[in-house]
């Protein structure tokens, strides 16, 4: 029974984890967008360019393989297309809270830095030019690489200063 208590209370504790690294993720998430937007209209040379938006291009995938291209309103394909980037940005809020331990002193500009720059690297050295959406870093200008790993480093920052934040009681 008491086996049995601790795994509901690990389950608990991680559910808790895992929603306050989901917020987090959230609010990093809307940094880097909310500084995309300011330096697409104010310092569009570092915006990387991208052949296809990857929203676009995950809703795309989705609607061609589900057989219902052209079936919704341009009004749902723009949410569609702005949701797996939340998701994406989401989704390294909970791991960095899943992987984070029992740490009870965080750096935040250090852990949010690297954070920054793991999810920068998975994306802008990894899948975005595995697929085709983007060139890689190295071919890319040096205003677009330092403007989006600038952006990727808030995003670390504000997700660490967030879980911080959030962080379940019982872990600190």
């Amino acid at each position: 029974l008491n086996e049995r208590r601790g795994i509901e209370m690990s389950k608990s504790a991680t559910g808790k984890v895992g929603g306050a690294g989901l917020a987090a993720g959230l609010a990093g998430t809307a940094a880097l967008m909310a500084m995309r937007m300011f330096d697409q209209k104010y310092a569009p040379r570092t915006v990387p360019m991208m052949k296809k938006d990857p929203g676009a291009y995950a809703r795309q995938a989705v609607e061609s393989a589900s057989g219902m291209t052209g079936v919704l309103p341009a009004s749902v394909e723009r949410i569609a297309d702005f949701l797996p980037g939340v998701a994406y940005g989401a989704f390294f809020g909970v791991a960095y809270a899943m992987l984070s331990g029992q740490r009870r002193r965080r750096l935040p500009l250090l852990h949010g830095a690297v954070l920054g720059s793991v999810v920068y690297a998975i994306g802008y050295l990894g899948w975005l030019p595995a697929i085709g959406l983007s060139k890689p870093s190295w071919r890319q200008r040096f205003p677009e690489v330092a403007g989006e790993m600038l952006r990727h480093v808030a995003y670390g920052i504000t997700t660490v200063k967030m879980y911080d934040a959030l962080e379940p009681k019982s872990r600190k």
